[in-house]
C-alpha cells in the first residue's frame, strides 16, 4: 500500500493568515473608502452650507439695500409732493392777485368808479375811458401785470412737468398722489381763468370766484399729506 502523503501543518496556517489579511486588507479598504465618501459628503455638506450661508447674506443685503432704496425713494417723492404743493399754492395766490385786479379794473372801468389801484388803468389824462375793454387792455399791457402773467404761464408749465415725475407713487402714498392730482387739476383751471380772461365781467367773476374756492378746497385736502 502506498504510503498517505503528510500534508504540511504549515499550509492551513498560511492559508488562514491569508484569508486573514485578504480580509483585513479588504476591510481597511472598505473603511478607507468609507472614510474618503464620508469626507466627500462632509466636504460637500460644507460647500452647500457655506453657499446657503452666503446666499443668505446675499438675500439679505440685497433686501437691506431694497429697503433701503425704497425709503429714499418715498423721501424723494414726499419732498417733491411738498415742493409741488408749496409751488401751486404760490401761484395761486398770485393768481388771486391778479384775477381780482381784472375784476375790480372791469368793474371800475364800467360804473366810472375811481379807485387808486385801479385808476391807472381806467382812466386817461385824467378821464376815465369809454369802453372797459381799453381798461383792460392798459392793465394786460402793462409792464408788472404781464409779468406776473408770463411767470405764472412758464409756472404751469414747470408745475406740469413735475407732475410726470409723480406718476408712480411709492407704496403707500397712492392717497397722497390722488390728492395732489386733484390739487393740479384745479390748480389749472384756477390759473387759465385768469391767464385768458373770458366772458362778460359776471361769467368771469363767477368762474373766478368757483374755482377759488375749490382750490382752496383741494387744497386742505392734499395738505393733509405735507409732511
Amino acid at each position: 500500500m502506498e504510503e498517505k502523503k503528510k500534508l504540511n501543518p504549515f499550509i492551513p496556517l498560511c492559508a488562514v493568515l491569508m484569508i486573514l489579511l485578504l480580509g483585513m486588507t479588504a476591510l481597511s479598504v472598505m473603511m478607507w473608502l468609507g472614510k474618503a465618501k464620508a469626507e466627500d459628503e462632509a466636504a460637500e455638506y460644507k460647500a452647500s452650507y457655506e453657499k446657503l450661508v452666503e446666499d443668505t447674506k446675499k438675500a439679505e443685503q440685497a433686501a437691506k439695500e431694497e429697503k433701503g432704496k425704497a425709503k429714499q425713494q418715498a423721501e424723494d417723492y414726499q419732498a417733491a409732493y411738498n415742493t409741488l404743493v408749496s409751488y401751486m399754492l404760490d401761484d395761486a395766490a398770485l393768481a388771486e392777485r391778479m384775477g381780482n385786479l381784472i375784476i375790480s379794473v372791469w368793474h371800475n372801468a364800467i360804473w366810472n368808479t375811481a379807485d387808486s389801484e385801479t385808476d391807472k388803468f381806467t382812466k386817461v389824462n385824467g378821464k376815465f375811458v369809454s369802453d372797459f375793454n381799453d381798461a383792460l387792455r392798459n392793465l394786460f399791457n402793462d409792464e408788472d401785470f404781464s409779468k406776473n402773467a408770463s411767470t405764472l404761464s412758464a409756472n404751469q408749465q414747470q408745475v406740469k412737468d413735475e407732475m410726470k415725475n409723480m406718476l408712480n407713487p411709492p407704496e403707500g402714498y397712492e392717497n397722497a398722489f390722488k390728492a395732489l392730482e386733484s390739487l393740479y387739476n384745479s390748480y389749472i383751471t384756477f390759473t387759465n381763468i385768469v391767464i385768458r380772461c373770458d366772458g362778460s365781467l359776471e361769467s368771469f367773476s363767477n368762474d373766478f370766484a368757483e374755482a377759488d374756492d375749490k382750490l382752496i378746497e383741494l387744497y386742505h385736502g392734499a395738505e393733509l399729506y405735507v409732511k
